[in-house]
């Protein structure tokens, strides 16, 4: 692996968005949570696919020349991006996950709300 690591353009997302999703692939927790290994795999690329330009829009992504490695990075400051974001990132997150949309409601005067079930398998 090469010493240089540079910030990520966004041509180079989608590597950043693998590299982390292999990086998980034998995570614990993730092992436990997803165990079967073909399905954590779609799991995990799908996950960072939301996560990646979303941490990106507050953030940097920064990446080896060979994508040995990638890190997201969040200002100071930044860790909690807003319920804005947190929504657009929150539905498709679960949306790749399994989950379907099956209502959407707004509660006048409030927030929207989306009505999410996972198909049993």
């Amino acid at each position: 692996m090469t010493d240089m690591i540079s910030p990520a353009g966004t041509a180079e997302l989608a590597s950043v968005a693998e590299t982390l999703a292999q990086a998980f692939q034998t995570d614990p927790a993730l092992s436990w949570i997803l165990p079967d290994p073909d399905h954590r795999a779609r799991a995990l690329r799908s996950l960072f696919r939301v996560l990646v330009p979303a941490d990106v829009r507050v953030g940097v992504a920064l990446r080896s020349p060979d994508d040995e490695a990638a890190a997201l990075w969040r200002a100071p400051g930044q860790a909690h991006s807003g319920t804005l974001e947190f929504l657009r990132t929150v539905v498709p997150l679960y949306e790749r996950l399994g989950f379907v949309t099956q209502v959407q409601w707004d509660v006048p005067g409030g927030p929207h709300f989306w009505g999410m079930m996972r198909p049993s398998s």
